[in-house]
């Protein structure tokens, strides 16, 4: 193993451990080289985030959506969950629109409504993993039980 400071693309020092062969630490040493230290890296994901979950909160408040309710840590998280999952909501509204009968075309509107007006982020964030059509989906499973 070895210690080398190596100096990153923004021009900072940083002390990295380099183990394996020498050609290895060499070609490690280049790429540590040509990317950000690990404070700027952090301060870019930061900056990242912190605009992604600016435009989540205006897309949130110009379609009408409640505020999420959660720490700020949650809400913030939620709020861009949900912005990715409502980024579909017109081609399941389109969906909804050619279903074969009245019935379940107001089953459905009724449970997108519903899933819509959720405001605790852990809604969001535990059904993370759903697509939009599938949370309707499993919603309207829900309310039958």
């Amino acid at each position: 193993m070895s210690r080398e400071t190596i100096t990153h693309s923004c021009g900072h020092d940083e002390v990295h451990n380099l183990t394996g062969k020498y050609s290895d630490r060499e070609h490690r040493a280049e790429w540590l080289a040509d990317s950000l230290c690990s404070e700027c890296y952090q301060a870019k994901i930061d900056a990242e985030r912190s605009a992604a979950a600016e435009t989540a909160r205006k897309q949130a408040n110009e379609s009408g959506l409640p505020e999420l309710t959660g720490s700020e840590k949650q809400i913030t998280w939620a709020e861009q969950i949900r912005s990715e999952i409502l980024a579909g909501v017109d081609d399941v509204k389109a969906k909804i629109e050619t279903a074969p009968d009245d019935t379940q075309r107001k089953m459905a509107t009724d449970a997108l409504a519903q899933v819509l007006a959720q405001s605790e982020s852990s809604y969001w964030i535990d059904n993370r993993d759903l697509v939009l059509i599938n949370m309707l989906k499993e919603f309207a499973k829900s309310r039958k039980q």
